[in-house]
């Protein structure tokens, strides 16, 4: 049986939280991305946002607020945020989506509500399902079928929440923009510069570096199409 929670201590180390406040934290519950990526609604609304200073106060803005994610109320307090969800408050009008920054520890940013219904989802596999069409599968857990097959693992797609739609598509390439979820430079955004099988080069503004290909997470060509 899982438990609800875990000790600080040993919380991973993308977890932006004091260690030492007390013994306890959150268990997020079981979502599409690991537990290094993600983290509860709990953790993130009293350690981030401190928008509460208990679970309880967390659970009557549950109860009494829509509080969104990825455009679905939540009511659970562990229900798990994870990379690139965004968590939307349609009463104050505030949007924030999780990412992780150059420290490699995950935050909340807060988005433009024209931004909030978008959300790159980085395609980790495919495959042939009935009738000829294609199965993609995200970073997040996620299955999208598609009728065409013009998608290659390690492109992103960018997934309108609202309408339930892709609506462009990101090519891992040469010149493709990056922002990396893991290694020495997680959290950089950098532009391809090469690529291999399992790694990749990066150029940043002062240098050019290698790292696996599996930490790109393309995010546009010329700028970023989301706020990073």
């Amino acid at each position: 049986m899982v438990k609800n929670h875990l000790k600080r201590i040993s919380t991973p180390k993308t977890w932006k939280i004091g260690r030492k406040a007390e013994t306890f934290i959150s268990r997020p519950s079981p979502g599409g991305q690991p537990l290094l990526h993600s983290i509860s609604i709990n953790t993130l609304f009293k350690e981030e946002l401190k928008f509460a200073k208990t679970t309880k106060e967390v659970k009557n803005i549950l109860n009494k607020s829509e509080i969104l994610v990825d455009g679905k109320q939540v009511k659970n307090y562990r229900y798990s945020i994870g990379l690139m969800d965004v968590v939307s408050i349609p009463k104050t009008k505030e949007n924030y989506r999780l990412l992780l920054n150059k420290n490699g520890q995950l935050f909340a940013k807060s988005v433009k509500a024209a931004e909030s219904n978008l959300k790159p989802k980085r395609i980790t596999g495919k495959g042939k399902i009935a009738k000829g069409a294609t199965q993609l599968q995200f970073f997040d857990g996620h299955n999208l079928k598609v009728d065409k097959d013009e998608y290659k693992v390690g492109d992103t797609v960018m997934y309108d929440i609202k309408d339930k739609k892709i609506t462009s598509a990101l090519k891992l390439e040469k010149g493709a923009l990056v922002y990396l979820t893991g290694g020495a430079h997680i959290g950089f955004v950098g532009t391809v510069e090469d690529l291999g099988t399992k790694k990749i080069h990066i150029k940043t503004e002062d240098k050019i570096f290698e790292t696996a290909r599996r930490y790109a997470f393309v995010v546009g060509k010329d700028k970023p199409l989301i706020e990073i």
